[in-house]
């Protein structure tokens, strides 16, 4: 069963009613992120998953188009949002347990 949060963000997503933060538009230039398009990709058209929460954030795992494995930070509430989006493999590969980037190492301090 998918999530009712990944179907509340591909409805935003398909209906162009998903809200993207400052923060994101920023982060598109200064690092590889998901465009738009791949975003709603990896929402609509792959099969995405919840990796962690944080209250209410949370962060969804999904592949775009071409394969890259991309994370994207969302909120559902108060409207569908994506704080933020990067591809793990280019940004910080070393934060990450597994090939496919699906558990986060663990440090001391956390």
């Amino acid at each position: 069963m998918q999530d009712n949060r990944i179907e509340d963000l591909c409805r935003a997503a398909a209906d162009g009613t998903l809200d993207y933060t400052d923060h994101y538009d920023e982060r598109v230039n200064e690092r590889p992120t998901p465009d738009k398009p791949e975003v709603r990709f990896m929402l609509c058209d792959d099969a995405p998953l919840v990796i962690e929460t944080r209250g209410r954030l949370f962060l969804v795992w999904g592949r775009t188009a071409e394969g890259r494995i991309g994370h994207l930070l969302c909120s559902v509430l108060p409207v569908c949002r994506v704080m933020t989006a990067y591809f793990p493999g280019e940004t910080q590969p070393e934060k990450w347990a597994d090939a496919d980037y699906r558990i986060r190492l663990r440090t001391a301090r956390q």
